[in-house]
């Protein structure tokens, strides 16, 4: 995918959509692009979330509980792994399997930070309102409370 493209599809995006073109142009820049074959697992519920985070470029990923049930599936666009990154404990919280053949842009916040701590800052936020609009009904409904 070439940068312009990355630009496209992140302008679309809930979490990026509110940058300007400059700084989704560097965020472009700094993307790794990855590929996971039909059942390929992007990561595992409990291990160790490396500083990364996804966007779904092509195809779907589903999002799994630790008994292999289909949460959701999430496709183009998306962004996954949001939550490892930005918690305290730094841990994996669900298993995320490519649905089909699977293509991902994937960020390192290290890298990230190390280009700019402005745009580290507002990644690292634009990241953690995500994680918690995800975590925020699952807390609710633990809490018994309406959503």
């Amino acid at each position: 995918m070439d940068v312009e493209s990355a630009v496209a599809l992140m302008k679309r995006s809930e979490v990026f959509g509110g940058f300007d073109h400059g700084v989704l142009r560097r965020l472009a820049e700094l993307a790794e692009q990855v590929q996971f074959a039909a059942g390929g697992t992007v990561f595992t519920k409990g291990e160790h979330a490396e500083p990364f985070f996804y966007m779904i470029v092509s195809g779907s990923v589903d999002i799994l509980l630790s008994t292999g049930e289909r949460v959701t599936t999430q496709g183009s666009g998306d962004i996954i792994g949001e939550i490892g990154p930005v918690s305290r404990s730094k841990v994996r919280m669900r298993t995320v399997v490519a649905a089909e053949p699977t293509g991902l842009l994937r960020w390192d916040l290290g890298a990230i930070e190390q280009q700019s701590e402005d745009l580290y800052g507002a990644v690292l936020g634009a990241l953690k309102n995500l994680a918690w609009s995800r975590a925020n009904p699952l807390i609710r409904k633990l809490a018994g409370e309406p959503r």
